[in-house]
């Protein structure tokens, strides 16, 4: 049975924010640690050079190619989903331009809406080239691209996801200081190491295979 997909608790905040404020920020609070979440795993298994991409090829390549392909493919779908509209159709949406509407209604501080507002243009554009892969590819199968009739997709550094994430975090505690005085690290607030980890397993399963192959020599 697929669960609801929510790993990560006590992420509520304790503070004077506007009601309506603060039920729309606590839960992008959730999705943004989240993701930061899933870009220290695959910042650790595959951005750390050459060497540790060819040793993760040597040992389960399979394996490895398809969690690469879903990380890159949650980070790009993640993002997208944080800059979606407000809306779509009638369709309500947990987003960032959904936190920026409820600074309007709940008529804070117009300094805070504008800067807010001006900083998510911005990420938005950053994340033009990941809503063409979103809307073209990873959301959608769009006919054109699959058959490659159409404009190539746009490329897609890791670099620029890293730039959009700074720029979600930036975003995030713009709202943080201003109503609670705070910042929230949330590249690190989760202490994931589990890609260093699995690393260093594998490398110790691969000292001992290669140990016993040498014992097995001897012996011979």
């Amino acid at each position: 049975m697929i669960d609801n997909g929510r790993y990560i608790d006590n992420m509520d905040i304790d503070g004077p924010m506007p009601t309506g404020v603060k039920d729309i920020f606590e839960a992008l609070r959730y999705e943004v640690a989240w993701l930061h979440a899933k870009w220290s795993i695959y910042s650790q298994l595959f951005c750390r050079g050459q060497e540790r991409l060819e040793f993760l090829d040597t040992m389960t390549p399979g394996f490895f190619v398809v969690v690469r392909d879903s990380l890159q493919n949650e980070l790009i779908v993640g993002l997208c989903r944080l800059t979606d509209p407000s809306t779509t159709g009638r369709k309500e949406n947990l987003t960032l331009f959904r936190l920026a509407e409820t600074l309007d209604v709940a008529s804070a501080d117009a300094a805070l809406r504008q800067r807010f507002g001006s900083q998510l243009e911005d990420l938005s554009q950053v994340c033009s080239p990941l809503r063409e892969w979103r809307n073209r590819r990873l959301g959608h199968s769009d006919l054109p691209t699959a058959l490659g009739g159409s404009p190539p997709l746009p490329q897609v550094t890791w670099s620029a996801v890293d730039e959009a994430l700074a720029r979600v975090r930036v975003l995030m505690n713009l709202i943080e200081k201003h109503y609670l005085d705070n910042e929230f690290f949330y590249e690190h607030f989760t202490d994931l190491n589990d890609g260093e980890d699995l690393v260093f397993y594998l490398e110790e399963a691969r000292r001992c295979e290669e140990e016993e192959k040498r014992r097995a020599l001897g012996e011979s």
